[in-house]
């Protein structure tokens, strides 16, 4: 699926996401829902940034945006965690380590065990990297569904 597709996808699933926590958690602070549906489209953008394209482009600008806006609101962390694995996937080679299920999984169960150790020094925000890491998920979700669909279309064609 295009670059395009992903966003589309990951940020109808954010909004959705976000309209159901708040319709069951109606204290739930709306700025924090907002956060984390970018978290969720910022993964869901991310496994693609490996390359040279547009859409790596676009992520390089958005995540120096996110972490300027999150650092002078107080949460630098989202800023880092969007950077840092930016940087360490123009390192490596296109659907390495950014395609890999390995990589969201990591990201969900950091933010259980950060949430369960209740670390200050990221002052409450370990969930937006559980958002992230549901953003990678659904990307690479994305990718196999309708990779799986092209290759039935080939064959019903041979």
């Amino acid at each position: 699926m295009n670059f395009k597709g992903h966003v589309i996808i990951t940020s109808s699933i954010a909004v959705a996401s976000i309209a159901t926590v708040k319709y069951f958690y109606p204290n739930s602070q709306i700025d924090r829902l907002c956060y984390a549906g970018a978290a969720m489209v910022f993964g869901g953008m991310f496994p693609d940034v490996d390359t040279h394209s547009h859409p790596s482009k676009i992520y390089a600008f958005l995540s120096l945006i996110a972490l300027i806006v999150f650092t002078v609101i107080k949460f630098p962390w989202f800023g880092v965690a969007i950077v840092a694995p930016y940087l360490l996937a123009k390192m490596s080679k296109h659907r390495g380590w950014t395609h890999s299920t390995i990589f969201p999984i990591l990201c969900i169960t950091l933010s259980i065990v950060l949430t369960e150790r209740s670390y200050a020094f990221i002052g409450g925000s370990q969930w937006i990297i559980w958002w992230f890491g549901v953003g990678l998920l659904i990307h690479i979700l994305i990718d196999l569904i309708s990779t799986r669909m092209k290759r039935s279309k080939t064959l019903k064609l041979k």
